[in-house]
This record gives C-alpha cells, sequence and structure tokens, in this order.
C-alpha cells in the first residue's frame, strides 16, 4: 500500500472547527476537470500563512482531494505529515472521508500517531500519520491541521505552484510581519501569479486548473520547471562580532551586487579564521610540503595529505549515529590532525588553512547545482548555490579543490559543479575590485569534472 506524503508547506486552512460544505458536484464528478485521465484530483489545496508575530511562525493547511479509481485509492490509502521536531510542531490535525450519498466519517484522535521516517546526520524527520478508513473510489478525502514553527520567519519560504497531483484551486494566503507588502521572487511561471490584498491583513496568490506535476526522462531539474515562489526580504549578515564591535551588512535580494556583496562579506569570514588556523598548523604543513618544487607539487602533496591521512567520517559506512555521537571531542585543528579523522567539512577547511599557511591565495567558493538547478546570479537567493570546494591561485586564475570528497581524484569535480556560476570569496573581500562579471563577483567555473591534472 503505497503512503502519500503531503510536503509540510503544501496543505489548507480552515479558519473553523467546522468543515466547509461539500457541494453535490463535488460529491458526484467521477473523471477529474483538470485531468481526465488522475486518478486522483485536488479540489483545492491552500495555506494560509500568519508571519505576523516575532514570537512565531504559524501556517494552517487545508487540502480536499477526490479518489477517482482504484489506482487513487491504493496511493492515497494513507497520510504523512511530515516534520522535524524540536524546530515545528503539528497541531489540531483532523481529517474525514465523505461519501457521494453525503455521509462523513471523521477520522479519531486515537487514529492519528507520531512515528519516525527519517533519521540523518542528527536531524530526525518525525510525521503525524493516519490510515484513511472506507477510502474507495468516488469518495472525498479532507484535512487540515495547525503548523507552528517558535522564532521562525517566513521569509525565504518556498511556495510550491504545482503539485504531485491535479488541483482544482491552488491557494497561498500569505500575512507578512509588520503589516508589509509581500516581496517574492517567481521562477518558471508561464503566467502573472502574485500575491493581491485580500482580507484581514493577508494576501492572497492563486491559480487554477493546475495539471499534475510529472518528472519526464532527461527533463532539466525540476526547480527549472516546476512553478514556484520564494518569500524574500532585506536580511541582516553579521560580519564582526567582538566585545567591542558588531559589524553587518544588509543583503538586499531586490539588487544583486548588494545582495551578494552581504553573502561574501558574511561568508569572508571563515577565511579569516583559517588564516588563523594556518599558523596553528604551520609546522604539519612544512613537513607535508617540504622538498616539493612547485606550486603544482605543495598543492597536490596538500590534498594528498588530507584525503589519505585524515579518516573521513562523513564517508565512512562503519559509523552510525551513535557512534559518530561518541568519536572524540576536537576543539582545535590540532586535534583534527592528532586523531587523524574529519569530517567532509572539517577535511575541507584543513586543506584551506594548510594552502594558506603555504602561502597559497585562497578563496572559499560557492557555486549553483545543475542537477538541482540552472543557477544565475539575478536570482537572489542564497538556498540556490552551496558550497563548492575551496579556490587556490595557480598562476592567472583560481582552480577549485574538494578533498572532502573522500573518492575525487587530485583537480577533479562533480559533474554539477562544471559550467556553473561560482563566486570565489576571499578575506573581507571586497566585491567591486574583486568581481569579474557585472553580475557582482560571480564567474562561470569552466573546470571540467573530468580533468585530473
Amino acid at each position: 500500500m503505497l503512503g502519500f506524503i503531503f510536503l509540510l508547506a503544501h496543505g489548507a486552512a480552515a479558519q473553523s472547527k467546522d468543515w466547509r460544505p461539500i457541494s453535490a458536484e463535488e460529491r458526484s464528478f467521477t473523471v477529474g476537470k483538470v485531468d481526465k485521465d488522475a486518478d486522483a484530483e485536488a479540489i483545492f489545496w491552500e495555506t494560509r500563512i500568519d508571519d505576523s508575530s516575532s514570537e512565531k511562525l504559524t501556517q494552517r493547511h487545508y487540502v480536499r482531494i477526490k479518489i477517482l479509481n482504484e489506482r487513487g485509492r491504493e496511493k492515497y490509502s494513507k497520510v504523512d505529515i511530515p516534520f522535524i521536531k524540536g524546530v515545528t510542531s503539528i497541531k489540531e490535525l483532523s481529517a474525514r472521508v465523505t461519501k457521494p450519498d453525503g455521509t462523513s466519517v471523521e477520522i479519531g484522535k486515537s487514529d492519528i500517531f507520531e512515528r519516525e521516517i527519517v533519521k540523518a546526520s542528527g536531524i530526525k524527520v518525525r510525521a503525524k500519520s493516519f490510515a484513511v478508513p472506507n477510502i474507495e473510489a468516488g469518495v472525498i478525502v479532507e484535512y487540515r491541521y495547525k503548523q507552528t514553527t517558535d522564532d521562525g520567519s517566513a521569509k525565504g519560504m518556498r511556495l510550491d505552484f504545482q503539485k504531485d497531483i491535479p488541483v482544482q484551486t491552488l491557494s497561498y494566503y500569505y500575512k507578512p510581519y509588520n503589516k508589509n507588502e509581500p516581496k517574492t521572487q517567481g521562477y518558471n511561471f508561464t503566467d502573472s501569479t502574485k500575491f493581491v490584498k485580500d482580507e484581514d491583513g493577508y494576501y492572497l496568490a492563486q491559480r487554477t486548473n493546475v495539471p499534475a506535476f510529472k518528472e519526464e526522462s532527461q527533463m532539466p531539474p525540476a526547480n527549472n520547471v516546476r512553478p514556484w515562489m520564494l518569500l524574500t526580504g532585506a536580511q541582516f549578515a553579521i560580519t564582526e562580532l567582538n566585545s567591542f564591535n558588531i559589524s553587518f551588512v544588509v543583503k538586499d535580494p531586490s539588487n544583486p551586487r548588494a545582495y551578494w556583496g552581504g553573502v561574501a562579506a558574511e561568508k569572508g569570514r571563515i577565511i579569516t579564521i583559517l588564516s588563523d588556523v594556518a599558523k596553528e598548523i604551520k609546522k604539519t604543513t612544512e613537513e607535508v610540503i617540504a622538498g616539493a618544487t612547485s606550486d603544482e607539487d605543495k598543492i597536490r602533496r596538500i590534498y594528498d595529505y588530507c584525503q589519505t591521512k585524515i579518516n573521513n567520517t562523513t564517508y565512512d559506512p562503519t559509523l552510525t549515529d551513535e557512534m559518530r555521537a561518541k568519536l572524540p571531542t576536537q576543539k582545535t585543528y590540532k586535534d583534527i590532525i592528532k586523531q587523524a579523522s574529519g569530517s567532509y567539512s572539517t577535511i575541507n577547511r584543513l586543506f584551506a588553512a594548510m594552502a594558506i599557511g603555504a602561502g597559497f591565495d585562497v578563496r572559499y567558493v560557492i557555486s549553483g547545482d545543475r542537477s538541482e538547478m540552472f543557477f544565475d546570479p539575478k536570482m537572489t537567493n542564497e538556498d540556490l548555490v552551496s558550497f563548492a570546494g575551496i579556490g587556490i591561485k595557480m598562476g592567472d586564475d583560481y582552480r577549485i579543490f574538494n578533498p572532502g570528497i573522500k573518492f575525487a581524484p587530485y583537480g577533479v569535480l562533480p559533474w554539477f559543479r562544471s559550467d556553473v556560476w561560482a563566486m570565489y570569496i576571499g578575506e573581507k573581500m571586497e566585491l567591486e575590485k574583486d568581481a569579474r562579471t557585472n553580475a557582482g563577483g560571480w564567474q562561470r567555473n569552466a573546470q571540467s569534472h573530468r580533468q585530473a591534472q
């Protein structure tokens, strides 16, 4: 029996304890109105996002689905509502099934249970789950719940405007903080979907007759195909914090240069920290590169040392989560070297620190991932980029290295990091001076994933 997982940010709103009326037409139709071949079709799918409080973010979800055939019955016979324990909470969950004759059966509280569905890297994803009773072709399944995130914000929230099921009416209601008008970025829309003022401080963005999203062979990444919207807003990025001073920059999504300049200033602190680490492990660095006759030889020795002499705990299949939690504490990079053990990110930073200690110009590199999306710097959303590797200036240009990938040969990157936009972030980077393109510090990374120097 195939359970259907309803993702947390996708759902529907209920404003009273009473269920919304179901019309005779909704009870009687037997063929999809959006897709006549659909196994099931959502009559409506709503999310009501309340970001007006400074203490918590609240979402109310309400979805109504018509089961159209036996395949639909099998697919939607079970509902899982995932959430991350300790981050979000799911409350006021209720569900019911309504037959074509109008009779309804509600899910009892005792039929709703909580279970763990994913556990990785210390993050536990649980789910509120229930089996749908008396489900058969022709019935309507609907449910609603409240999702709360303490100290949460809607900024950065992604709203999908196409589901894995046809939807007759897909709606997002949004009440921004401090009564501000919504600021958004839209991706892959072929219409003019946007938020318009509604009632009680809410804004509404809505689409109708939305076909199901279906993956196809050889298709581009889903993020470049499925229409979605990002809730944005200016954010502060702390660039310096000590007992005497707090420095910050504003990341403004409406200005790509200012936004990515803020990101660069924020992440440039990593190189500042690693410059201090380089002094701490200077002796080890000198021992590793002793006898090297060229810059290429020095970087290769440092790469090989970090990748082969330091056990990569991220790629160690013999370690369970419980065993990882009991690994010896590592307070300094000297501890990492002494224990000859470190994670993916630790190994990359050790490599960067040793390269700095060897006298190289080192950069922290972020880039797009073309397995996820064809990124462009005009997309002022740092969730669309991630750590790509450590940039080392070799001759007149920078090359990216990632020894934290256990089986990556020297000079080789994963295919999804090739031919993408990349930003090379240095210590106290001055974006205007470092810009290599008019995109504000970004340049295309042409380094081949097949290249092995």
